[in-house]
């Protein structure tokens, strides 16, 4: 409810929806935030989706319908481009990897989904449009460039602390304390691999593989 009076008012300046509450206050959360926004959108359908594959009940199908829809269409009106790029990572993976769909089903869900994405394109403010468009890092113009150029530079910055303490990183929580001490920065990296490098080092990662290995 809250993204959409958010998109009738046009609350955002580049027309980009989130279900952040600004209209009531607040607006810290993560529904303020566009990435995340359109991630947990993505979890929304995609569980959706799945109770309408795996129940026998037509009833329970068609409600799924709109829900799934309505998820798309809040990551394309989000204006983040990690979630475009999401719709389309995990619609090619749904569409080669879920075996039990018949060919028919995952031609319609291709379908519908491309529909989706296109028409929730189309009613995009052409800012928000320009945003969705501009994926490469190394263009210093557009809509969303500054973003692009500092989640590069906080990736090279990440790796610069990795290399400072390469066996147990700058400690657990540290990133953005360290970071902003060596490079001036507070931003994260926005890449948990490299995150995870650079606050626990080598060390926290073959913990998890082992973990992982062992489970």
């Amino acid at each position: 409810p809250f993204a959409g009076y958010n998109f009738l008012h046009n609350s955002s300046a580049d027309g980009r929806v989130t279900a952040g509450r600004e209209f009531i206050g607040g607006g810290s959360d993560w529904l303020s935030n566009e990435p995340r926004f359109a991630f947990m959108c993505l979890v929304a359908g995609l569980l959706q989706f799945y109770f309408a594959a795996t129940s026998r009940s037509p009833i329970v199908k068609i409600c799924a319908a709109p829900g799934i829809i309505l998820s798309l269409g809040m990551m394309i009106l989000s204006g983040s481009r990690s979630g475009l790029l999401l719709i389309v990572l995990t619609g090619t993976w749904l569409f080669f990897r879920a075996k039990h769909l018949s060919a028919q089903t995952r031609m319609l869900f291709a379908l519908g989904g491309a529909v989706v994405v296109v028409v929730f394109f189309l009613l995009l403010p052409p800012l928000t449009q320009e945003r969705l468009l501009n994926l490469n890092p190394f263009n210093p113009q557009g809509e969303g460039a500054h973003s692009t150029e500092v989640r590069v530079a906080t990736i090279g910055e990440s790796l610069q602390i990795f290399s400072r303490y390469p066996l147990f990183g700058a400690g657990l929580g540290n990133f953005r304390w360290v970071n902003t001490y060596f490079n001036g920065n507070f931003k994260p990296p926005h890449n948990s691999y490299l995150w995870a490098l650079a606050e626990g080092g080598m060390d926290l990662v073959l913990q998890r593989r082992h973990i992982t290995h062992t489970q």
